[in-house]
């Protein structure tokens, strides 16, 4: 891999490896100068182990993760956890969705009946599990794709699985191709494509004076990539900003699609979890499917099915022609083969039951609406707490309020808060977020509100820019006099 891939709107470091400290190493012995008799013998790792080259690997820990441990150790009465990217109840807890503990009996008492059981499912996992998750996301305009068997699709990992799956599969099809992602986007996205090898790059997304959605910049960016290019979009509530185009919107990215023959790659992780509604959360890639373009997508029924640690996903490819998807499906195949060999069954089983059953989906997306209710109801409460505290907004935007905390929906909201002011909040007042301002919505309660907004005035009041001294007011010319004696 290329030690440095620099792109259009970002940069993306090389990643660390053992090879790397050793090459590093070396470049430092040649530098000693000749005059040098005895050079410095090559430092050891201080670990016997065969495996000491980890020594060596300078890792970041994960930043998510990180947050939450530090969450854990601190000891103070009153603290918020605002990082974690899971749904929460009112109370603050782990939420178990009513349609999934349906799902689950019903799956119990036919286990116990003897009519299913717990063997391993083929590679591809569960087909009709697959067929449907598609069917909600894309509604019954994928349904000729699906009759002419131009669809590649395999049970996956959750979201990130299917993420992966993508990766190794651009990687053996299209070796020469680059994927553009939003800036900024979800920090996991850039590497799980450089590591097999698969550069990435940048395209504009966010306006950072409204906290919005740059549709000018975006429509500019992809109109000028190469014919081939990949692009992710995320399918609703963009993680980290919490911004999505319009209906409007997307339709001109998938006209732009078209014409460029981009290929999208749509990551849905929070489909009903945006607007509240199934369907109107899909309708960004129904546009793409209708735009007649090519596609790779990626599910997830973490979120909106509470089905966090199930790792239930689905990862598919709709293509022109059948005999090309049948080739792919067995390169996915056997990716998962030499992988993980064949995918989890339980969560599957409880998604398919939902997502097959009309009277439980109809639940289930009862079920989704009240989440997305709840969700905006923070926003609103987190909205009138900022207003009471008379809280100035981001200093970094051209905003005048926070508006954008209602503009903005989904799980997250991007703040436009400075990593020194993430960094104060969490020092003074015990508030965790990661270091670019994402606030995950869930986790907040209505007195969890007020304390925020009362801790985020103190840090923004301390850190306003100082003002810029008014101009004097403009008298006029000067009499003719008055100038001769100044000269």
């Amino acid at each position: 891999m290329a030690a440095s891939l620099s792109f259009n709107y970002g940069f993306i470091p090389p990643l660390p490896s053992a090879r790397r400290a050793e090459e590093q190493e070396h470049d430092e012995a040649a530098s000693t100068t000749a005059t040098d008799p005895t050079p410095p013998e090559k430092a050891l790792p201080s670990s016997k182990s065969a495996f000491g080259k980890a020594l060596a690997v300078a890792t970041p820990p994960d930043p998510i993760l990180g947050i939450r441990d530090a969450f854990l150790a601190d000891d103070a009465d009153h603290k918020l956890n605002l990082a974690v990217g899971v749904y929460r109840t009112d109370e603050g807890k782990p939420y178990v969705l009513e349609t999934v503990k349906q799902a689950e009996a019903e799956l119990l008492a036919e286990q116990q009946a003897g009519r299913i059981d717990k063997e391993y499912l083929p590679a591809d996992g569960l087909r009709h599990f697959c067929e449907a998750s598609l069917k909600l996301l894309l509604g019954e305009a994928v349904a000729p794709a699906l009759a002419e068997r131009r669809v590649a699709t395999v049970q996956s990992l959750s979201g990130l699985g299917g993420l992966s799956l993508a990766a190794h599969v651009i990687k053996e099809l299209m070796p020469d191709a680059t994927v553009h992602l939003p800036q900024p986007t979800w920090p996991i996205h850039p590497d799980v494509f450089t590591t097999v090898g698969v550069p990435v790059a940048y395209y504009r997304y966010y306006d950072e004076d409204t906290c919005g959605f740059d549709a000018g910049g975006m429509l500019a960016a992809l109109g000028s990539l190469p014919a081939g290019s990949i692009v992710l979009l995320h399918a609703c509530a963009h993680n980290p900003t919490g911004v999505d185009p319009s209906e409007e919107e997307w339709a001109a990215i998938a006209s732009v699609v078209r014409e460029r023959r981009l290929i999208p790659l749509i990551d849905s992780a929070y489909q009903g979890l945006a607007s509240g509604s199934l369907e109107k959360d899909g309708a960004g890639a129904r546009a793409l499917l209708e735009a007649g373009v090519e596609m790779i997508i990626c599910q997830s029924y973490a979120k909106n099915m509470g089905l966090y640690g199930e790792r239930t996903g689905c990862f598919s490819i709709v293509c022109e022609e059948a005999a090309v998807a049948e080739k792919t499906q067995e390169i996915a195949k056997r990716v998962v083969r030499l992988s993980y060999s064949s995918p989890p069954r339980h969560g599957a089983a409880i998604a398919a039951k939902i997502l097959c059953d009309a009277t439980r989906r109809e639940a289930w997306a009862a079920e989704v609406a009240g989440m997305a209710a709840r969700l905006r109801e923070m926003r609103v409460a987190l909205s009138e707490a900022l207003a009471r505290e008379r809280c100035p907004p981001p200093h970094g935007t051209k905003l005048a309020s926070w508006s954008h905390v209602l503009s903005q929906h989904g799980m997250f909201t991007y703040t436009g808060l400075t990593a020194e002011q993430v960094e104060m909040l969490r020092e003074r007042h015990h508030i965790y977020m990661p270091k670019d301002g994402r606030l995950a919505m869930a986790s907040l309660t209505r007195a969890g509100c007020d304390t925020l907004a009362r801790a985020l005035k103190e840090v923004l009041t301390e850190t306003a820019p100082p003002r810029e001294p008014s101009p004097p007011a403009s008298r006029g010319p000067e009499p003719p006099a008055k100038r001769r004696q100044l000269c």
